[in-house]
């Protein structure tokens, strides 16, 4: 793992895309120390000025710049281009998408986000997802395992001690999270039809496949880091 240009990178034994880039970074990193001019705002939020001028919260409206800013400079130091090249733009109930110029960017993108913490996941081909969550959050009750998990992962968790129930619905969960991201969809999509499985406990990262009745592969991974799980996925179509 290294740290360079205000970000971390993770997830370099993923198997996911070749050149994919998963980096964490913190909010606090990304942001100016005094409000940038208007002209600076508009293009590091691209269409989501308005609605960062309407936020009335200074968290989220930090969180708001500081992932743009972020996901512009992972994109142009993924395409080895400056950053004021690049705009990302975002569509009601659509993942965000990268422009270069004006004409989109050959990428797919990803965000997620927990506490000051921002994840981004860009890759080259085919759709992408990202998830994070703090590895302790307390998400365990027996009533939202039934609400997220197929029963073939309920069957796994009701194996596991009273104990590692919760670290293991929180992988679970961020392994979905990011499934569905990358297939576009996000909750819209039963996460009780996907199965994805408990990632393995004895390693430090778990990667495998999940199929769709559509004819798309997806390749989902995760691992734990800095205290958060941290889950990504790469949607392609398969041919067979």
């Amino acid at each position: 793992m290294s740290r360079a240009a205000g970000w971390t990178e993770v997830g370099a034994q993923w198997d996911l895309d070749a050149d994919g880039r998963f980096r964490l970074a913190t909010i606090t990193d990304w942001l100016p120390a005094t409000t940038p001019p208007e002209t600076q705002l508009r293009a590091v939020l691209g269409n989501a000025f308005d609605r960062w001028t309407a936020m009335t919260s200074a968290f989220a409206r930090g969180r708001l710049f500081a992932s743009r800013a972020l996901l512009r400079a992972v994109v142009a130091d993924h395409l080895g281009c400056d950053d004021s090249e690049i705009g990302i733009h975002t569509e009601p109930g659509r993942p965000p998408h990268a422009r270069r110029h004006t004409a989109p960017a050959p990428v797919a993108i990803s965000l997620s986000h927990t506490g000051d913490t921002l994840a981004v996941a860009v890759v080259n081909s085919g759709t992408v997802g990202i998830d994070i969550e703090a590895s302790d959050r307390p998400i365990y009750t027996p009533t939202f395992a039934a609400a997220v998990a197929h029963p073939r992962e309920l069957a796994q968790l009701a194996h596991l001690e009273p104990g590692e129930r919760n670290t293991a619905l929180v992988a679970l969960w961020t392994m979905k999270e990011s499934v569905l991201k990358a297939r576009g969809t996000g909750l819209t999509v039963d996460p009780r039809r996907i199965c994805v499985g408990l990632p393995t406990r004895d390693t430090a990262s778990t990667t495998r496949y999940v199929a769709a009745p559509d004819g798309h592969r997806t390749r989902v991974a995760t691992t734990t880091q800095h205290g958060l799980r941290i889950s990504a996925a790469h949607n392609w179509r398969h041919h067979a």
